[in-house]
């Protein structure tokens, strides 16, 4: 701060409302991408739920070999040989999808600790400033106190 000449407003807090905003609009940006995380995910369960449905119904059809168990065996199996691929697809798109939201958590915090981080250096920097106005309003008023002695002293003498 020494050498520096005095603004009105620091240079440091010139920039803290448009980073303030700007964490603000990145936060409600990551609460966006969440939420469509988390109803994804929501979706890919109950799409994992119906296929696991489908194989219990395909073990549970081995009963009798009557013409309709036949039929219903038949075709959950080959329902199974066909949603299989899909949904081994699925469940690795949800893991995917986890390990990313994990990696965004992580993220997030670090944000988050980064802010707070830069809204504690500008609060000491406006704490640090608004000292150096008490210093420089006392050094001038220490100064005219002296100039009035002075010219009163110089005025007495003459």
């Amino acid at each position: 701060m020494k050498g520096q000449p005095m603004t009105s407003t620091p240079p440091a807090l010139s920039g803290s409302d448009e980073l303030r905003e700007t964490v603000d609009l990145l936060a409600q940006v990551l609460a966006s991408i969440s939420d469509r995380l988390d109803s994804q995910s929501h979706q890919i369960d109950e799409l994992l739920q119906l296929g696991q449905s489908g194989r219990n119904a395909s073990a549970l059809s081995s009963k009798s070999a009557s013409v309709e168990n036949l039929s219903e065996g038949l075709i959950g199996k080959t329902i199974i040989y066909i949603l299989s691929p899909i949904v081994a697809k699925l469940e690795d798109l949800e893991e995917s999808l986890r390990t990313h939201r994990s990696e965004f958590d992580g993220k997030m915090h670090r944000l988050l600790s980064q802010e707070e981080a830069a809204l504690n250096r500008l609060r000491k920097e406006t704490e640090e400033a608004e000292w150096a106005k008490v210093r420089h309003r006392g050094f001038a008023a220490g100064v005219g106190a002296l100039g009035l002695l002075l010219g009163t002293a110089i005025g007495l003498m003459f």
